[in-house]
């Protein structure tokens, strides 16, 4: 079932057959066999085309390719997240380069399936849908740093609709790619790309969950708390709420989280958590995974599959299991 053994030599095939230099191909390799060698949720992400595949009943080693092309593409959009939040420094330069060569990749990835015997129209519907979903996630991506550049953010509505684009649509598409592998058409593949759309979803809330209410253990393994931002959907739940003054005290303690001044993060956590957010969170949380998982019934994945598909689902937020027990 595990198919990332097979990704590194697909890809170092493929850097090889393209003239790569040398020292370059060797650090987007480099890149891509640290994150191969992670296990966990991580490892479960990267195998969700697989997963699909064997849902509608395919040859999940026929996946190998689609799931390095996801795993590719999810390394890029790493690496342009950590210099678009100033995390690289001096380091910039070489990761923007990296991220090119890491898209690259993952298309000549989808375009190796020809070479396996998937029918052109297969590749070429693969990789047209791949590059769109790109499209919408770097869409997704330029709102989501324009709502973070001030203090006013988004409202609910706003966030999740960025949400749907930046992330969403990239998990859509490898939901949606493991399935159209093993030859799933009409509402059936439909309702696999709308399960990866929701889980992808998911996991945007579960990171502004994680940011402002991560559990201490979680919190401690971390050099510092994450900085605050107002694209939150903490605060943006809380800004829609708050009264006119209410609203004006978080704005300031959101500034002055933003500038770095002392206290003012535990005053924007403080603020929002008085105003329901984190119950809203959860309620938002909990309907993203009943969407997924009726996105997944919709499919009728083989059993076997959908539970490890669901224990994918279960495995991004945590706290969702917590509040369950507690109920």
């Amino acid at each position: 079932m595990d198919v990332t053994p097979s990704i590194c030599p697909l890809a170092a095939r493929l850097v090889s057959e393209s003239g790569v230099e040398e020292a370059y191909g060797a650090l987007i390799l480099s890149i891509l066999e640290r994150a191969v060698a992670e296990g966990g949720g991580q490892r479960a992400i990267t195998l969700l085309p697989a997963l699909t595949c064997e849902g509608h009943g395919g040859d999940v080693g026929g996946a190998t390719p689609v799931c390095a092309a996801w795993l590719l593409v999810r390394l890029a959009a790493k690496l342009l997240d950590d210099v678009e939040d100033r995390d690289l420094d001096d380091e910039q330069p070489l990761q923007v380069n990296a991220s090119t060569g890491l898209l690259a990749l993952a298309h000549l990835a989808i375009d190796a399936l020809a070479v396996d015997g998937v029918p052109a129209t297969r590749v070429a519907d693969l990789s047209v849908a791949l590059q769109r979903a790109i499209l919408r996630a770097a869409g997704g991506q330029h709102r989501d740093l324009l709502a973070s550049g001030g203090a006013v953010g988004q409202d609910p509505d706003g966030w999740l609709a960025i949400a749907a684009a930046k992330s969403g649509a990239l998990f859509g598409w490898a939901a949606w790619a493991g399935a159209a592998m093993a030859g799933a058409e009409g509402d059936r593949l439909e309702s696999y790309r709308r399960f990866g759309e929701h889980l992808g979803v998911l996991l945007q809330v579960a990171d502004d969950y994680n940011d402002i209410w991560a559990p201490a253990a979680e919190a401690g393994d971390r050099a510092e708390p994450p900085a605050l931002g107002a694209a939150n959907l903490s605060i943006a739940y809380g800004r829609l709420v708050a009264d006119d003054a209410v609203r004006g005290r978080l704005d300031d303690a959101l500034r002055s989280a933003l500038e770095g001044v002392t206290d003012a993060r535990e005053a924007v956590v403080d603020a929002v958590t008085g105003l329901g957010a984190q119950t809203f969170v959860l309620a938002a949380a909990r309907a993203q995974r009943q969407l997924a998982v009726e996105a997944l019934d919709a499919a009728g994945a083989r059993p076997a599959a959908a539970r490890r598909l669901v224990a994918l689902l279960d495995g991004i937020m945590p706290a969702l299991r917590v509040v369950a027990d507690v109920s």
